[in-house]
Formats: C-alpha cells, sequence, structure tokens
C-alpha cells in the first residue's frame, strides 16, 4: 500500500469512527430525553396534592384580599370561570365515572353563563377592567396537574381541585359581596354568590363518596 492510500484509509477509519461515536452520542441523548418526557407525563399523586394545596392557599389569601377590589374582583371572576371550563373539558373527556361527567358538564354550562353576565356587566359598571385572555401561571400549574393524572387518579384530583376552587370562588365572591363598592358588580356578586356554593356543596358530595 503506497503512502497516499494508507494516509486515506487512515482517514476513512477516523471519520467511520467519528460518525460511530456520534450515533452513540445521539441515541443516549435521544434515551435521556425520552426518559424525561415520560417522566413528565405522568404524575406522583402526593406531589400533585401538594402542589394543589399550596396553589388553594395562595388562592384563598387573593380571593380574600385583592378580590375586595374592583380590578381584583374582576380579573379573579373571570379567572376562576376559565379554569373551571378549562378542567370541566378535560373532565369530561377523560372520566368513566357517570356523576363526574355530569358534574363537569354542569361546570362548563354554568361558568361560561357567570363569564357572559361579568362582560355584559362591565360597561354598566364602568370598571376599567377587562377579563384576561388567557390563565396565569397557578391556574395554569392546575391544568397541567390535572392533565397528567393517571387514569386512577384523575377523578379524585379532578374534584379535589373543585373543591378548593369553588371554596375559594365562595371567598372571593363574598368578600366582593361584603366590601366591594361598584353599584352594578356588588349586587351581582351577591347574587351568584349562592350558585357557587351549591357548586361547592357538589363538588364536596362527590368528594366524600370517593374516600
Amino acid at each position: 500500500m503506497t503512502k497516499n492510500k494508507l494516509m486515506a484509509a487512515v482517514a476513512i477509519v477516523a471519520v467511520l469512527g467519528a460518525v460511530s461515536a456520534c450515533k452513540k452520542a445521539g441515541d443516549s441523548t435521544k434515551g435521556a430525553a425520552d426518559s424525561a418526557t415520560n417522566a413528565t407525563t405522568t404524575s406522583n399523586p402526593a406531589v400533585t396534592a401538594a402542589e394543589d394545596k399550596t396553589a388553594q392557599a395562595v388562592g384563598q389569601t387573593s380571593a380574600a384580599t385583592v378580590g375586595a377590589t374592583d380590578g381584583g374582583f374582576v380579573t379573579s371572576a373571570a379567572m376562576s370561570d376559565m379554569y373551571e371550563v378549562q378542567a370541566a373539558t378535560l373532565a369530561e373527556g377523560r372520566t368513566k365515572n357517570p356523576a363526574v361527567k355530569k358534574f363537569a358538564a354542569e361546570m362548563i354550562k354554568a361558568h361560561t353563563a357567570t363569564t357572559n353576565e361579568l362582560k355584559k356587566a362591565l360597561p354598566a359598571s364602568g370598571v376599567n377592567a377587562a377579563p384576561p385572555a388567557e390563565l396565569d401561571e397557578r391556574h395554569k400549574g392546575l391544568i397541567q396537574n390535572l392533565d397528567k393524572a393517571k387514569p386512577e387518579d384523575f377523578d379524585k384530583t379532578y374534584i379535589d381541585q373543585q373543591v378548593a376552587a369553588h371554596d375559594e370562588a365562595v371567598t372571593l365572591f363574598k368578600s366582593y359581596a361584603d366590601r366591594g363598592s361598584n353599584a352594578t358588580l356588588k349586587p351581582w356578586a351577591a347574587a351568584t354568590l349562592p350558585k357557587i356554593q351549591k357548586h361547592l356543596d357538589m363538588a364536596k358530595g362527590l368528594q366524600s363518596g370517593m374516600k
């Protein structure tokens, strides 16, 4: 073999070795990425419950304080409705429990109606606030936890979230009905409060049946 041919052969071997190494590295990276993806598509019920409890505590504090202001009430009420509709839509598609499915359908109907009522009341109220276009990070986290719940944990996760969400909404609407100042929104909050309380009672009934 001539010197030039020998050098060419060495170069080819080097290239093939590099290609093989890259493929192995790529396969290893893909495997790690797949493992990470798989790890995020399911949830640990204990971790999910802890995260949701934290979100609940934050929501209760906000509902009792910021919710007493005009802008805070409008934003929080609309956010609550948006979350309810998204969570219920997930539940309708995933639950196998007829009672949970019926509850979810009622939530979509009721909270869509509440949003429409709020939008209709805003121009007359004179409050310079608009319903948010998307969920905030706290509510997105709740939806993500619900979406990642295993089939056997889904109903409990949904209903536990619903009890917490409606408990927060009761605090929000009662806070504004008691301490709000707007002549249009305050009576609307007071009139809507019993409906939310009814939803809370329904969710608690479903929750007690799952224990």
